[in-house]
């Protein structure tokens, strides 16, 4: 689990009594590694992103209140991913630790055989004026080739097969005809 640490300190006036305390944005889990997606297929997993309150003391909750400014993927080395998401905008507090919102990443493969990578990244930005805190979770997908699915017998679109009967009613009707075309240029002669 990466973590952003915010820290707050007795000297900043953040905490009471001198105690010490760190509210960690999560960006949950590290990585999302598809594997084996087939062209026209596309797969998604989600990644989580919440905030814990970790160490002692008395936490003013508005010091390091935040929300999520930013969603990206970046460095797509394909073009096979893409987020969708409902948490840039969205609050923080460490008096509520518990919230959280879900990014769905999908991966949409165009071609087979492609090791792709990118990167999602979350900004998030706290109310009181400290640099906004950038979070990544690495991305990866392979692609396959779509499997081919045979025929649903009756579909109009269907391609006609022969079993092993119907060849060889073809092969004998192929080499009757062969045999009636030599017939009738020998005639000519």
């Amino acid at each position: 689990m990466k973590h952003v640490r915010i820290l707050a300190f007795a000297a900043m006036g953040l905490f009471s009594a001198g105690a010490a305390a760190e509210i960690n944005l999560d960006l949950n889990p590290d990585n999302l590694a598809f594997a084996s997606v087939a062209v026209g297929s596309p797969a998604s997993q989600s990644a989580v992103i919440g905030i814990t309150f970790n160490g002692s003391g008395d936490l003013d909750g508005n010091a390091n209140n935040g929300s999520v400014t930013s969603v990206a993927i970046l460095n797509d080395s394909a073009g096979f991913f893409s987020a969708s998401q409902l948490c840039v905008g969205t609050a923080f507090s460490a008096n509520s630790p518990a919230d959280t919102c879900s990014v769905n990443v999908q991966c949409a493969p165009n071609a087979p055989g492609i090791n792709a990578t990118a990167q999602l990244e979350v900004q998030f930005e706290r109310n009181n004026g400290s640099a906004a805190d950038v979070e990544t979770v690495d991305l990866a997908c392979s692609s396959i080739l779509a499997p081919v699915t045979p025929p649903v017998p009756g579909d109009s679109r269907a391609i006609p097969v022969l079993g092993g009967f119907g060849l060889g009613m073809l092969a004998l009707l192929l080499g009757a005809t062969g045999l009636l075309a030599r017939s009738g240029r020998a005639g000519k002669r």
